[in-house]
């Protein structure tokens, strides 16, 4: 069964993406920056009785990004999901440099520079799939969001680029855009969200699971809420 590598694993979607995956018999590369968290995520995956590596690091630091691309080498993955994000909301006037510089680290430069170092193992072996979790501020901008939403529509536009560029080698590019979910993320920045409109964590990896199984290379966006499951 091919390995599967995802960010941001130790919470959240991420964490459900992983369980989805070894429960249908994928080995995992797991990351996040929790210690504690990734050791729980990690007994959980190998109780499904596959393996199960981690990589514990800061998305910024090019020494996370170089350890994640060369165990995704070793273990020889065939999907990578860039999950890893982080919130932001205020208006413009209160953003500061270290919040400007940290969110697009993450939402955006972190999965170009991962998929840049991993995408060639695909490439190589004409088959591989990339799957990007976005938002639905990656498609249109709420007020008090605007640097959350300039980094997803950055990685949506990536993400086009990169399915375009796939299509020659095989190489599967899909865009997630939850419309928010039953999860803490937005408690960051002491958001609220509605979650009789949310889909639930789980809900959601089980629908990435069923897209991943196979398809079209030219599937390039998936939205999901509770009244539109994917488009």
């Amino acid at each position: 069964m091919n390995a599967v590598l995802i960010t941001g694993s130790s919470r959240g979607l991420g964490r459900e993406l992983a369980l989805v995956f070894a429960q249908n018999g994928h080995p995992l590369i797991i990351h996040g920056r929790d210690a504690k968290r990734l050791e729980e995520v990690k007994n959980e995956v190998e109780s499904c009785h596959v393996a199960c590596d981690v990589i514990r690091g800061d998305l910024r630091e090019d020494s996370t990004l170089t350890a994640l691309a060369a165990k995704a080498s070793q273990g020889n993955i065939s999907l990578l999901i860039n999950n890893a994000a982080i919130m932001s909301k205020g208006p413009v006037e209160s953003l500061s440099d270290a919040e400007i510089d940290e969110v697009l680290a993450v939402n955006l430069a972190a999965p170009l520079k991962l998929t840049s170092k991993i995408y060639p193992l695909f490439a190589k072996k004409g088959e591989g799939m990339i799957i990007n979790i976005n938002s639905t501020d990656g498609l249109e901008t709420l007020e008090s969001h605007s640097l959350y939403s300039a980094a997803k529509t950055g990685l949506r536009a990536f993400t086009e680029g990169v399915r375009k560029d796939g299509l020659k080698h095989n190489v599967r590019v899909l865009s997630v855009h939850p419309a928010g979910m039953q999860t803490e993320f937005h408690k960051r920045v002491g958001g609220h969200k509605d979650y009789t409109l949310c889909m639930s964590p789980g809900e959601v990896a089980e629908h990435i699971f069923q897209l991943s199984k196979g398809g079209s290379v030219r599937t390039d966006l998936v939205v999901f809420n509770r009244k539109r499951s994917a488009v």
